[in-house]
């Protein structure tokens, strides 16, 4: 799962690039994303709808964060914005760790680590 410090360093990436930011977010665990939202910024929380309509919602967006899901990754490199991702996903020894030895192999080239 991605950390507040994550979600944090996000929104403060894209807040510097971009005046009046609106973060659009789409989440299984909304409670943990209102939790850890910073404060003060001004967000959007998808409904839960079906997969695809949440897809084709957050793909259409001007800029995506990341967490390291395959959904995420999709609508990553289906999106034509900037993409940030979580630099630090990768820990040997877990199971993702185990999965990817090179997060080259996973990252999309141009993705912007946070």
């Amino acid at each position: 799962m991605a950390s507040p410090g994550f979600l944090k360093a996000s929104f403060t990436y894209f807040q510097r690039l971009f005046a009046n930011c609106t973060f659009v977010i789409a989440s299984e665990n909304t409670r943990w994303c209102r939790e850890n939202t910073p404060p003060g910024a001004q967000v959007e929380y998808l409904d839960v709808h079906s997969p695809a309509v949440d897809m084709s919602v957050l793909v259409s967006m001007d800029h995506v964060i990341t967490t390291f899901g395959s959904y995420s990754w999709w609508i990553g490199y289906l999106n034509e914005g900037i993409t940030v991702y979580m630099k630090d996903f990768i820990v040997p020894g877990t199971h993702i760790g185990n999965m990817f030895t090179n997060p080259d192999d996973y990252i999309y080239p141009g993705w912007v680590p946070v």
